[in-house]
């Protein structure tokens, strides 16, 4: 049964990311393939848009509705408390992930340059 939970989760996560790739892949090749720089920077572009929304209001408000769903499911008994700092251990990656490659990478946010003031 838990086999299960984990397949369906992994197809899922595997579809999202193949449409998101493909609306990239689309978005950057729209103009009928141009030049490679300027395609580039379209896939940056459009990443660093997605990358943006995760981490500002839209993501914000999708981790506020996360952790209201583990408070209730954790205080009901129907999730352990290792769930719940599985799910919390997660969602401070998904938030620190631009600063962790840029400590990491050694380099400048490309995404800083995308923000609107």
């Amino acid at each position: 049964m838990r086999n299960s939970h984990n397949s369906l989760f992994l197809t899922f996560v595997t579809c999202i990311i193949g449409i998101l790739f493909s609306f990239v892949i689309s978005y950057a090749y729209a103009d009928g393939l141009g030049e490679n720089a300027e395609a580039i920077d379209k896939v940056t572009e459009t990443l660093c848009m997605v990358t943006n929304a995760l981490g500002g209001p839209v993501g914000k408000t999708i981790a506020i509705l996360i952790v209201m769903t583990v408070a209730i499911s954790l205080f009901l008994g129907k999730i352990t408390w290792g769930v719940a700092i599985t799910i919390a251990v997660g969602m401070g990656l998904l938030f620190g992930s631009t600063q962790l490659v840029t400590l990491i990478s050694g380099g400048e946010n490309p995404c800083e340059q995308t923000k609107k003031p």
